[in-house]
Order: C-alpha cells, then structure tokens, then sequence
C-alpha cells in the first residue's frame, strides 16, 4: 500500500510540472503574439536604381523568422560546362540559359538538350532552383525540391557560380540579356 502511495505522489508532481509549463508557454504566447504577427505579415518594397530605370524588388519575411526572399526577372545566357567526358574529365562547353519569370517559376536550357522548369526562390544572394517531380530519375524521390543553388547577383544583372546536378563546373557566369 504504501509503494501505491509514492508512485501516484510523482504523477501528480509531474502532472503540476506539465501544467505549469503548459500555462507559462500560454502566457508567453500572449505577450508576444504582436511580435509574432508581425513577423507573419511584413512585407517590404525596395527601390533599386538600374541603368536609369526604376526596378522594384518585393522582399517577403518569412512566418516566424526573418528569410528575407526577393524575385528577380529576365533571360540569363552565358557559357557554362554543359557536359563532361566520363574518361577525360574534360567539359563540353555550350550556351546555357535560364529565365526566370514573375510567377515564380523559372525554364533552365542547355544548347541542343531538353530543358528543365521549375520554380525559384531568392534569398539573399542565393538563387535555388526547385526541381520539379518529372525530371527525378526512375525510383527516385518524386516530391519537388530546391537542389541547385546558384549566385545571383544584388542588382539581378548576373548569375554565378552554380552548384546541383545541372552544373559540371561551378565557375561560370550568366549575364542577364536586356
């Protein structure tokens, strides 16, 4: 009887421990729930200067933290490794091509190859290229996901530097066609 009595003892000890935290999570919530909102609905407009041209820039902050995201719009057309020699290690250069548009979503071309979509996100300077499920190999994961990452450039006149299955040579640059 009295092994009974010390077990429902530390029950109930951690039954008020749980509510107790429970109530303080609630609590901070609620003084905080005006700076949590906050962060859900920023929303920001930045001007940027180019060529004599106005080009506006939407900056998102993302739920619950502070990813800043900007989008970027135009043709990119530059010279970059399109293949390479199994045997040699050598590169097969050619024209490569990305456009990325308002929408969000982006057509990615090498010269006398299919191209690839998908949509993109920009944070920061990085550019991530979202493969969408169709260009998965057979028995692959199908769900789309970012997995190229390339270098954009602050004003959006270039790309560089590009890293993911896409890319044989990181070291390349894509001007942005006017």
């Amino acid at each position: 009887m009295e092994e009974k009595k010390k077990g429902n003892k530390g029950l109930v000890a951690l039954v008020i421990i749980l509510l107790l935290a429970c109530i303080g999570m609630g609590v901070f919530i609620f003084i905080n729930k005006d700076k949590l909102t906050a962060k859900e609905n920023a929303t920001k407009t930045v001007e940027s200067d180019k060529n004599d041209t106005n080009e506006k820039t939407e900056i998102t902050t993302e739920k619950a933290n502070t990813i800043e995201t900007r989008k970027c719009t135009g043709v990119y057309t530059g010279t970059a490794a399109l293949t390479q020699d199994v045997h040699t290690g050598q590169y097969g250069k050619g024209t490569l091509t990305i456009e990325l548009k308002s929408d969000g979503t982006y057509e990615l071309k090498k010269e006398n190859m299919n191209g690839t979509m998908g949509n993109y996100t920009i944070i920061e300077n990085t550019l991530l290229l979202k493969t969408s499920p169709e260009t998965t190999g057979p028995g692959g994961d199908t769900s789309a996901k970012y997995s190229e990452y390339l270098n954009i450039s602050n004003d959006c006149s270039t790309i560089s530097w590009g890293y993911g299955s896409y890319f044989f040579d990181p070291n390349f640059t894509l001007t942005k066609n006017n």
